[in-house]
C-alpha cells in the first residue's frame, strides 16, 4: 500500500494566509480571487505546496438551504457567514407540500455564486457555479430545525415528501450549473451529507438511499463524504450505491478496520484541524504514521484559522516520509 497525500484549503486557511476577513472575502469576487492567489503563493514561498489551490467559486456554506428559503448571516466580528437555522423554512408537514420555489438566480447564495463564476471567467479562470452537493439530510435538518428527525420517526410520509423536496433542490441547482457552466463530467458522482449519520441504519436505507440513488445515477465513480457514519451505515452505502471511495475524515464513530472491510482501501482519513492545532509537532509526525498505515489511499491534511506554522511543517515533513504516493 502506498498511499499519496492532500491537504485541503478551504475559506478559513486562505483568508488566514492572504491576511483578509471574511466579510472582505465574501464582499467581492475579485477581493475573493486575489485572496486565493495570494494564500497561493504563501503556501509554495513558505511551505513548498504547489498547485494545492486553484481559483474557484467560494461560496458560503449551505447552497441547497440557501435556495431553499434560509438565510444567510454574516457577522458583525470576523467569523465565517452561517445560515440562520433558528428561522426555519418548513415548520410543519402541511408546509412541505405548500412550499414554492423562487427564482434561484435571485437566491443570495446563487446570486454570488454566478457573480464571482463570471468575474473568474472573465479574468481566465473557467470553473463552475457548484453548490449541488447531495446535502440532504444535513440540509433538511437545516430548513426544518431538525424537525424532520421527528418526522422521519412520527410522521415518515412527511418526512419522505421533504427529503424529496431537498433532493429537487439539489437537482435545480445542479441544472443551473450545467446551463451556465456546460456539460460536466457525468461519469463522476458527489454526495457530502454530514449529518446523514443521525439517523438510524434502518432509516438511512429507508429514507436516504433512495435520494442518493437518484443523485449517483448514470455515475461510474462515486464519492461519498459523511462525518457521523457507523460501520453499518457505511456499509449499506457500499452495497445499496456501490461507492467507489468514501471521505472518512474525522469520523469519530467508525475505525480504520472497519473503514478497510468495507470499502478495501478506496477511503480517505484525514489529520484535523483540531488536531493541528493541539498536538505537538512530534505528536503530528506520529499520528501521520498510523494515518498512513491505516489502509487509506488517501491521507489529507486540513489547516484551520489557527494553525500553527511549525506544526503544519511538521505535518507535510510527515506525509512526505510515510505516503509515497506522493501529493494529489
Amino acid at each position: 500500500m502506498k498511499p499519496a497525500w492532500h491537504v485541503a484549503i478551504a475559506n478559513i486557511s486562505i483568508c488566514r494566509y492572504a491576511r483578509v476577513s471574511y466579510r472582505q472575502y465574501y464582499s467581492d469576487p475579485a477581493v475573493m480571487l486575489q485572496a486565493q492567489k495570494k494564500a497561493a503563493a504563501f503556501l509554495e514561498r513558505r511551505f513548498g505546496l504547489k498547485d494545492c489551490l486553484k481559483p474557484f467559486v467560494d461560496a458560503p456554506g449551505g447552497c441547497l438551504a440557501s435556495v431553499m428559503g434560509l438565510r444567510t448571516i454574516f457577522p458583525e466580528e470576523n467569523q465565517l457567514p452561517c445560515l440562520n437555522v433558528t428561522s426555519p423554512v418548513i415548520r410543519s408537514p402541511q408546509e412541505i407540500d405548500n412550499f414554492s420555489w423562487k427564482d434561484l438566480k435571485a437566491d443570495f447564495n446563487i446570486s454570488w455564486r454566478i457573480r464571482a463564476w463570471r468575474y473568474l471567467k472573465e479574468q481566465g479562470y473557467p470553473c463552475r457555479i457548484g453548490g449541488h452537493d447531495g446535502s440532504i439530510m444535513t440540509t433538511a435538518g437545516q430548513v426544518t430545525g431538525n424537525l424532520v428527525f421527528l418526522w422521519l420517526k412520527h410522521r415518515p410520509e412527511a418526512g419522505r415528501r421533504l427529503l424529496d423536496l431537498v433532493t429537487q433542490a439539489h437537482f435545480k441547482v445542479e441544472a443551473l450549473d450545467r446551463i451556465l457552466c456546460g456539460a460536466e463530467d457525468a461519469g463522476y458522482g458527489y454526495v457530502g451529507d454530514d449529518f446523514a449519520g443521525l439517523v438510524s441504519p434502518e432509516m438511512f436505507r429507508t429514507f436516504l438511499i433512495p435520494c442518493y440513488q437518484k443523485i449517483y445515477a448514470g455515475r461510474a465513480w462515486r464519492f461519498f463524504h459523511s462525518e457521523l457514519l457507523t460501520c453499518e451505515h457505511l456499509r449499506l452505502a457500499k452495497d445499496y450505491l456501490n461507492i467507489s471511495e468514501f471521505h472518512g475524515a474525522g469520523c469519530a464513530r467508525l475505525t480504520f478496520e472497519e473503514m478497510r472491510q468495507v470499502m478495501g482501501e478506496q477511503f480517505w482519513v484525514q489529520l484535523t484541524p483540531t488536531e493541528l492545532f493541539r498536538l505537538s509537532p512530534a505528536q503530528i509526525k506520529e499520528r501521520i504514521k498510523v494515518l498512513a498505515q491505516s489502509g487509506a489511499r488517501v491521507v489529507q491534511i486540513y489547516p484551520g484559522q489557527d494553525t500553527p506554522d511549525q506544526n503544519l511543517e511538521a505535518a507535510l515533513e510527515a506525509v512526505r516520509k510515510e505516503c509515497p504516493g506522493g501529493q494529489l
